[in-house]
C-alpha cells in the first residue's frame, strides 16, 4: 500500500485491542441498565468496521444493534 506505515498500524490496533476489559465492563453496565438499542455511528472506515459488529451482535445475541452513518444521523 501507497505510504503503509507498519508501526503506526500496530499501535493503532494495539491500543484498540487495550481498550478490551473496559469496553466490555460498558457493555456490562449497559446491559445491566436495560438498553433496548445499541447505535455505532461513524463515518468511512469507521462504519466499515461497525458492520461485522452488528452481524456478529444479531448472529451471537438479541441485543438490537444499528449501523448508522454520522452525516445520517445529523440530517433525521
Amino acid at each position: 500500500m501507497f505510504k503503509f506505515n507498519e508501526i503506526r498500524f500496530v499501535k493503532i490496533i494495539e491500543d484498540a485491542l487495550s481498550l478490551r476489559t473496559d469496553l466490555e465492563k460498558t457493555i456490562e453496565d449497559l446491559y445491566d441498565s436495560g438498553f433496548e438499542n445499541s447505535f455505532l455511528i461513524g463515518e468511512g472506515g469507521t462504519y466499515s468496521h461497525f458492520l461485522p459488529i452488528k452481524f456478529m451482535s444479531e448472529t451471537l445475541s438479541s441485543i438490537p444493534v444499528h449501523v448508522v452513518q454520522a452525516t445520517e444521523s445529523i440530517l433525521q
